[in-house]
């Protein structure tokens, strides 16, 4: 068995990677906050990306408008990375199997 794949079935099979994918809410809240944490890193960047095309806010300075959003875009790709490894842990087994995963 590859060590990939071990390792894969070793978190799908553990007590905690089970309770969550079996209990009635965990996962579909974790799900809820990984795509809202999604959403949080995808605004800000596209708050700032607007601001450097000069559609939105320009009488504030981009630098401003970084200082202001980079916080917020760094706690979404923090939350959205911890929230995607618990996603990943309750189903580690399944995702193996798909080729993408493993490239």
């Amino acid at each position: 068995m590859p060590l990939l794949q071990h390792l894969c079935q070793l978190l799908n099979d553990s007590r905690f990677g089970t309770m969550i994918r079996e209990s009635d809410y965990a996962y579909s809240i974790i799900e809820s906050v990984h795509v809202l944490a999604i959403t949080l890193v995808v605004g800000t960047i596209a708050i700032l990306d607007l601001r450097m095309l000069g559609v939105v806010l320009r009488p504030i300075a981009v630098t401003r408008i970084a200082r202001a959003v980079l916080p917020l875009t760094w706690s979404g790709f923090t939350v959205s990375f911890l929230s995607g490894f618990l996603l990943f842990w309750a189903e580690s087994a399944k995702m193996y199997t798909n080729p993408s995963f493993r490239a």
